[in-house]
């Protein structure tokens, strides 16, 4: 916000703002606990971390790092990767999360196994391909209730093929 020209003053009224805000959910007219909003990516993206470095990367063997990366860094992130379309930043932040760990340049790790990589998938791709399957699916079961409930909320009057990134998407 500073970049864009406002003041200190507003920075820090508009951060107290955002970041005093609590929720909680009533159920059966009762409230629930209580709870604050977080960043959702960039809590997936310290989960991915923590997991790597609280395994000792340095005494495992070159198959075990494989599969320690293969295990932590690209199953935390499929749930919300099918539902969300991941900033490009933050799929290069995990990427190079996972270089640390190993010694070899990122084109190199995602290249198959027959051509002397690895076969890591890059995380960018791979959003957009489980996006897409999310979409093939939506178009192969238009009548499926979830379909339904999206097509109601963001493209009423459009087929998912036609529709426009709007206020609503």
């Amino acid at each position: 916000m500073g970049r864009m020209g406002f003041d200190l003053f507003w920075i820090k009224m508009i951060m107290t703002c955002i970041t005093t805000v609590s929720f909680f959910v009533i159920l059966n007219g009762q409230p629930g606990r209580t709870f604050y909003p977080s960043r959702a990516l960039s809590f997936i993206r310290d989960r991915i971390k923590k997991k790597l470095g609280g395994w000792k990367a340095n005494t495992l063997s070159l198959a075990g790092n494989e599969t320690l990366l293969k295990a932590v860094a690209t199953t935390i992130p499929t749930y919300s990767m099918m539902c969300f379309c991941y900033p490009a930043n933050l799929c290069k932040e995990i990427n190079g999360d996972i270089l640390k760990i190993h010694w070899k340049s990122w084109q190199s790790l995602c290249r198959g196994k027959d051509n002397g990589g690895l076969r890591f998938r890059d995380l960018m791709e791979f959003n957009l391909a489980l996006l897409g399957k999310q979409c093939w699916r939506m178009l192969s079961n238009p009548n499926a209730y979830w379909v339904r409930v999206l097509k109601a909320k963001y493209f009423l009057n459009e087929e998912l093929m036609q529709a426009k990134v709007g206020a609503r998407a």
